[in-house]
């Protein structure tokens, strides 16, 4: 009979990193820093929502789905107006997919490239019959598709661009948010012959039945694969639509507009972009309440970097004494102390409950003991697994073995965040 004390061994180590939120964030620094990239950019960028023709095609979705709602208000077949929306959104979102797919297959030059869904509807007719187009949320062709696809990577920020609320409705500031876009739409002609295409197929959807692509009409699909080669053949956005969509971002004032404004130039230079250098060089360019937002996270990543950099000596200690870490405990004590007190201008919690941990007074063991503690109750919140602690004998225990060991760094550490100025290099290469 097997005992409890010898199961542990019939089972692998838990892999961090396909377990929980805990796999890529042990000392909970996540909530921290977003925080502090939020206030700058304010939701309407995050490390998903990075394409620029991907936000246009969303735009020309909702334009189109909304337009369709407006002329059918009794949404006949779906629960209420936010399935009938979602639902259709996800229709679009497929329908998308399948004219990429036709027009790859008939050799037409199109650039696929962040079209999502595309690689999983070519696995799912490679494997299946066929795929069934049901506008409904939950019959995507993406698992999750209202999270994952278009809708969901996009739906916080262009919520946060006045578009629409949590369910899609407009308000009157949204309609003046829409009257510019709806102007730019009608101007511009492959992107209104892709909306009106979008517009017609939403005629035919009905969510109390499945479609195969080959069998919707063949005008209305013809169409529809025309206007998305007229629309999409690259990912370049017009000229006319840059402006508005970078104010729309907010890239165009404040401290995301210095960050944007500093990211074009080393692009327009051919140079390489580092966020450090980024926000430091920003800081120069805006007013004096929004300078402050950059200097709170100059003055917050090197204290991340130093947790950041001290958990990984831990990790690279497995079996050796709590002693053995002095060293590297002083290092960061020491830095911590020639910050001269907590140095960022908004309310944490999370970051004043770190901050007092590494403030802490004591010895050396006594401050590694409570770094490890910390970590473990971050993990215990989270119903995660602990990665190390301190067995008997005051021993390093490493709950898994884990590839790679802790460099010494000597100087400053490098950043380990970027504060999504990736995410606006993305962005402003189209739309610079």
């Amino acid at each position: 009979m097997t005992s409890f004390d010898s199961i542990e061994a019939l089972f692998s180590p838990p892999d961090p990193s396909v377990s929980q939120e805990g796999s890529v964030d042990p000392m909970g620094l996540l909530v921290i820093w977003q925080e502090h990239a939020r206030r700058i950019f304010h939701r309407k960028l995050n490390s998903v929502a990075t394409d620029a023709r991907a936000l246009v095609i969303n735009v020309l979705h909702h334009s189109a789905v909304h337009a369709w709602l407006e002329a059918h208000p009794s949404h006949e077949g779906w629960e209420g107006r936010f399935d009938g929306y979602a639902g259709l959104l996800i229709w679009s979102e497929d329908l998308l997919a399948h004219a990429f797919l036709e027009l790859e297959q008939t050799g037409k030059p199109v650039d696929s490239l962040g079209i999502l869904g595309l690689s999983k509807l070519k696995g799912v007719l490679a494997t299946q019959k066929g795929h069934e187009l049901i506008p409904l949320m939950n019959r995507g062709v993406l698992k999750s598709q209202l999270a994952l696809g278009y809708t969901g990577r996009y739906k916080a920020a262009m919520i946060e661009m006045g578009f629409f609320d949590v369910q899609f409705a407009r308000s009157p500031e949204n309609e003046a948010v829409w009257g510019e876009i709806e102007q730019l739409i009608t101007t511009t002609t492959p992107f209104k012959r892709y909306r009106d295409a979008v517009l017609a197929l939403l005629e035919v959807a009905d969510p109390r039945k499945g479609q195969q692509y080959p069998d919707l009409p063949s005008d209305l699909r013809e169409e529809h694969e025309q206007a998305v080669e007229a629309a999409f053949q690259t990912t370049s956005v017009p000229e006319a639509w840059r402006h508005v969509l970078r104010k729309q971002l907010g890239l165009e004032d404040g401290a995301a507009g210095g960050i944007a404004h500093q990211v074009r130039g080393l692009l327009d230079a051919g140079q390489p972009i580092d966020p450090q250098a980024v926000l430091q060089r920003a800081v120069g360019l805006v007013e004096p309440s929004e300078q402050q937002k950059l200097r709170d996270i100059l003055w917050l990543e090197p204290v991340l970097a130093h947790v950041d950099w001290f958990f990984d000596h831990l990790l690279a200690s497995n079996g050796k004494p709590v002693e053995d870490l002095a060293g590297p405990a002083q290092r960061v004590r020491k830095f911590i102390a020639s910050q001269q007190g907590l140095g960022t201008s908004i309310h944490i919690p999370r970051l004043e409950q770190l901050w007092a941990m590494l403030t802490a007074p004591g010895t050396d063991r006594d401050w590694i003991e409570g770094f490890v503690q910390f970590h473990q109750k971050t993990m215990d919140e989270r119903g995660g697994i602990t990665w190390v602690s301190i067995g008997p004998g005051g021993l390093i225990k490493q709950q898994y073995m884990r590839a790679g060991a802790a460099q010494a760094e000597e100087g400053d550490l490098p950043w380990r965040r970027s504060y999504y100025v990736p995410s606006v290099e993305s962005m402003m290469r189209v739309l610079r």
